[in-house]
């Protein structure tokens, strides 16, 4: 088994059959993301665009403040994205170097 986290306190996110030269992803790397602080709770980030929307609708235009939370939300989906696939290549590279020493050694 493979956890992301310090030590054995993170979740687990691969299983690795050494007999079978394989592994599995255990879970959904967008919320191993979150959960190891890559990027803000999806709540959070919820809520920063509507306190954004509301905050700047009400001090400039309702529709710039909707433009505003939207940018914002789609800046949080991207770093999302982006963390998620790097997380996704290092879990995998890690499944692989598990294998391989395996093997090896």
């Amino acid at each position: 088994m493979i956890s992301a986290g310090p030590g054995k306190n993170g979740p687990w996110t691969h299983l690795v059959n050494h007999d079978a030269d394989l592994y599995w992803n255990l879970g959904n790397v967008k919320t191993y993301a979150s959960a190891l602080g890559l990027v803000r709770n999806p709540l959070v980030s919820f809520l920063v665009g509507l306190v954004l929307w509301i905050a700047v609708g009400y001090l400039l235009n309702g529709v710039i403040g909707f433009l505003v939370a939207v940018g914002f939300w789609v800046f949080e989906w991207m770093n999302l994205s982006k963390a998620s696939k790097a997380l996704q290549i290092h879990l995998d590279n890690l499944g692989r170097e598990t294998l391989d020493g395996f093997v090896q050694g």
